[in-house]
């Protein structure tokens, strides 16, 4: 294993030298064609180069942060259609898991004592060969350490009553693993917000994550393919693609369908890209 940067990655897969993988655990990595020349060596390394297995180079930096995160975004879409398009998805690189949260919230800074939890968890799974969503639910959370406010009431229609009739949300990411097997497949989210709530509520909670380390920032990705001077807002995403709107905006359900959508046509597009 190497480090690499997402220029140099990109710049490597555009010249047919590396292409875009994940492992057996769905962790992300670029797998290089070629037994690069050994900046040292001796004449017995040499003459035993080409027995050597194509050298896997890793990010320098996480592919859901920091710089060059479009870059990661964009490859880490190509390694999944490399997977199907060669008839290795039937496993866990077939289908990827749309994952949209809403959480307890205010007008202002939350009342003593109580905090940000997640109360809704959308899921919508989609085909990467066709691009078709297959599934959806909404999974209700029990919230443990925060009540339900007017405001969160007004943004996500979700009432008091209706959540204290969930789950816990360790059973709900026991459903996650068991149902649609986030631990193994590649999973998306419209921006990185899900992303961090759940790996908070996870460590204070010691409860385990539910996902694998494979995971795709929708909002980012339609920057970069689109070619978008900046990320924008689910509606002004589907708007600017002519995709319809489907259900309440801010319920978990229905922003995961929706962000499916996107994702499928974001899909169809990377694909006929790598194919012209």
């Amino acid at each position: 294993m190497e480090p690499c940067t997402a220029a140099k990655a990109r710049a490597l897969v555009e010249k047919g030298k590396a292409v875009p993988r994940y492992d057996e655990t769905g962790a992300f990595y670029i797998q290089l064609t070629y037994q690069p020349e050994p900046v040292r060596g001796r004449r017995r390394a040499r003459k035993n180069r080409r027995r050597l297995p194509p050298l896997r180079i890793v990010p320098t930096l996480p592919p859901a942060r920091g710089a060059g995160q479009a870059d990661w975004q964009q490859l880490m879409l190509d390694a999944m259609l490399h997977h199907t398009g060669n008839g290795n998805g039937a496993s866990r690189f077939d289908q990827l898991v749309v994952i949209d949260v809403e959480s307890t919230c205010w007008d202002t800074a939350p009342p003593e004592g109580e905090e940000n939890e997640i109360i809704e968890i959308g899921v919508c799974v989609v085909d990467v060969a066709s691009g078709e969503r297959l599934a959806r639910e909404g999974i209700l959370v029990r919230p443990e350490r925060s009540q339900v406010s007017p405001f969160c009431t007004a943004l996500t229609s979700l009432t008091a009553e209706q959540v204290a009739a969930g789950t816990s949300f360790a059973e709900a990411c026991q459903i996650l693993r068991e149902r649609y097997s986030t631990h193994q497949r590649v999973w998306a989210s419209y921006g990185d917000y899900d992303r961090r709530q759940f790996e908070i509520q996870c460590l204070r909670r010691a409860v385990e994550y539910p996902f694998g380390p494979g995971h795709l920032n929708v909002k980012n990705l339609l920057a970069t393919v689109c070619g978008l001077p900046r990320e924008v807002g689910m509606r002004q995403a589907m708007e600017s693609l002519a995709l319809p709107v489907e259900g309440t905006l801010h319920r978990g359900v229905d922003d995961a369908w929706n962000t499916g959508l996107l994702l499928s046509a974001l899909i169809g597009r990377r694909r006929a890209r790598l194919m012209a």
